[in-house]
């Protein structure tokens, strides 16, 4: 099993902060995502051992303001 895990941040310049060391510490990679600066999510999600998603300025109902959102919500 991989030891990579997503995670999906919604700030320009967001970090995983307490998280990520925690999962630093427990021999995970953290691979991070920035879809609000337009990068896209993987297509598989089988290549990591989780995902993490982390909160951001905006509602998660905003899809018309914010695309990405409809995407990480299908």
């Amino acid at each position: 099993m991989t030891s990579r895990i997503l995670a999906v941040l919604h700030g320009k310049a967001s970090c995983t902060s307490r998280i990520g060391r925690v999962l630093r510490a427990r021999g995970f990679e953290i691979e991070p995502c920035r879809p609000v600066i337009g990068q896209p999510l993987p297509d598989r999600f089988k290549e990591y051992a989780g995902v993490v998603i982390f909160g951001g300025p905006m509602g998660v109902n905003d899809t018309a303001e914010h695309p990405f959102l409809k995407t990480e919500l299908d």
